[in-house]
């Protein structure tokens, strides 16, 4: 388990391994499934990524390394991290695949978790964009979990509340 507060937010996390060379630290973390699929999942963010959620292994990754950037009394240096594919790919080997993150991207990073603490704080999390493709609102709905969704929404899906 590793802990570290970034901008005034504690964040946890588990990590499966940490390689040292000096002080130099590279993160890693195993994973299932396709290795074609975890590529795609630990895309960094391009220029069609502005406004959207990062891929989810590029930003666990990416806390990682910043969380052993900011341990107490060590002089670790991360800016890379593996992930480890416990799966063969379609030429029969367990790929590995390497993340490197820079200052901008670390920024990025700083970014979403300051807006998505801001958001658990203010429970703004519980609002539903309402579009139909959206996972999120779709689990909510099937879940009968309590979020607020948009009338436009309501009105587009068909479900106008007057005549249910």
């Amino acid at each position: 388990m590793i802990n570290a507060v970034i901008d005034g937010v504690n964040i946890s996390g588990f990590l499966d391994k940490m390689i040292f060379d000096g002080n130099r630290v590279t993160v890693v973390d195993y994973k299932t499934g396709k290795p074609e699929n975890s590529a795609k999942k630990a895309a960094p963010p391009g220029p069609r990524s502005q406004g959207k959620l990062p891929n989810p292994y590029w930003f666990q990754l990416g806390i990682y390394q910043l969380m052993s950037n900011l341990q107490p009394g060590k002089s670790w240096q991360c800016n890379m991290a593996l992930i480890d594919c416990i799966e063969k790919d379609e030429k029969g080997e367990f790929p590995l695949i390497k993340l490197h993150y820079d200052d901008d991207q670390n920024k990025l990073l700083r970014e979403w978790i300051a807006q998505a603490n801001h958001q658990l704080q203010t429970l703004e999390f519980m609002n539903g964009c309402g579009k139909a493709e959206c996972y999120w609102c779709n689990f909510a709905r099937q879940t009968e979990q309590v979020i607020l969704m948009p009338r436009e929404a309501d009105h587009e899906e068909g479900n106008n509340s007057e005549t249910d």
